[in-house]
């Protein structure tokens, strides 16, 4: 059961173009127990508080004058089975409660998620290095209990919730819409599926609000407040990928970054971040160790007379196919990309997948100079 405080609130959330930063002014001014009080003040009182300019004073009144706004939302909550909370309440997300001006208000649908979670973010236009890349990452921090969050988008927010459902994890989807209107229409199915494995879809926007250009930035920053870090995987220079790593350096969180080929425009993002100072990575390993955990389940690999430790592989069933025992054949000796497609007469687009899959489960290798071997 909600307060009237936080009804106040809710209410004050659903007035268009009033931020966090004047919902929190607010509750320093009148006090958590005198919230109310709001539903009585005159324009001219607001604009004696701090930071409160004509115009917004006017916008709530305005604004809490029609209380049928706020009913619409609670039928709406109510029919929906949607649940929400205020910034005053207990149960507010705590990792989210710490960054400068949490949304006064969050939605969800489904279970929060609690103080073990990974940000991943990325491209919409991911190939499948972004693919391979969100595999390797993902499917370890799974088994070692943490939780995935991402945004929802086409490329590698959908590879990360899906690589996580598949491997058994939780994982959060925070929406640049409501609830209501989730986006992409897409990923409906996805979000469901998200549910129903113990993880929520979150927005901290009114029910039925649009996916305006405008909200992307606001969902970042929910989306690295949730998290104790953030792994961009594929990020162009300029993208929403790279804003949310910025949110997380701000919130004083670690931001990861994968590293990828020198001439791809996707990895220019990544490949700043890592001259600023994020941390690479190419395995789970480099985020678990920023936390102080390892990968429990390893093996010792002698190669060369070092020894590294890696997860346990499983046996890669090859069907008899023909690719595959070609490929393996070629990589008896080091080739490069071009190499092996003369050899084998593999198109781009079959070979590479198929080589990352091969070396996922460690069939074969990229040596230094980057030529693939067994």
């Amino acid at each position: 059961m909600h307060s009237a405080a936080s009804q106040v609130l809710l209410h004050l959330s659903l007035i268009e173009s009033l931020g966090p930063g004047l919902g929190q002014r607010l509750v320093r001014h009148f006090g958590v127990e005198q919230l109310t009080a709001l539903y009585n003040a005159s324009a001219h009182e607001l604009t004696r508080i701090a930071g409160v300019s004509e115009t917004a004073a006017t916008k709530i009144v305005k604004g809490l004058a029609d209380r049928s706004v706020l009913e619409t939302e609670l039928e709406l909550l109510e029919k929906h089975k949607i649940s929400w909370v205020s910034i005053i309440e207990s149960d507010y997300p705590l990792l989210l409660s710490q960054i400068h001006l949490p949304p006064i208000v969050l939605y969800w649908k489904g279970t929060l998620p609690g103080q073990q979670s990974m940000a991943i973010v990325g491209s919409r236009e991911a190939n499948s290095y972004g693919k391979y890349a969100v595999e390797r990452l993902v499917k370890p921090l799974v088994g070692q209990g943490w939780e995935i969050i991402s945004g929802g988008a086409l490329g590698i927010d959908t590879m990360a919730h899906q690589t996580t459902v598949d491997a058994g994890g939780v994982t959060y989807a925070v929406l640049g819409s409501g609830i209501l209107v989730p986006y992409p229409p897409e990923n409906k199915e996805l979000f469901n599926t998200i549910c129903t494995n113990g993880g929520a879809v979150i927005s901290p926007f009114p029910l039925l609000m649009k996916p305006l250009q405008g909200n992307f930035p606001a969902r970042n920053r929910v989306i690295a407040g949730l998290a104790k870090g953030c792994v961009v995987v594929q990020a162009a220079i300029k993208s929403g990928a790279r804003i949310t790593a910025e949110f997380s350096l701000q919130q004083g969180r670690t931001v990861f970054a994968v590293p990828g080929p020198i001439d791809d425009p996707l990895s220019v993002g990544c490949h700043e971040l890592i001259a600023q100072g994020a941390t690479i990575a190419t395995c789970a390993q480099d985020i678990l160790v920023e936390f102080g955990q390892e990968i429990q389940e390893q093996i010792v690999d002698t190669t060369d007379q070092q020894t590294s430790l890696l997860p346990i592989i499983k046996p890669l069933p090859l069907h008899q196919d023909p690719m595959f025992a070609a490929i393996l054949e070629v990589c008896k000796q080091p080739n490069s990309i071009d190499e092996l497609i003369e050899k084998t007469n593999i198109p781009l687009a079959q070979l590479t997948p198929i080589l990352f899959d091969l070396q996922l489960k460690g069939y074969i290798s990229q040596n230094m100079a980057g030529l693939w071997q067994k």
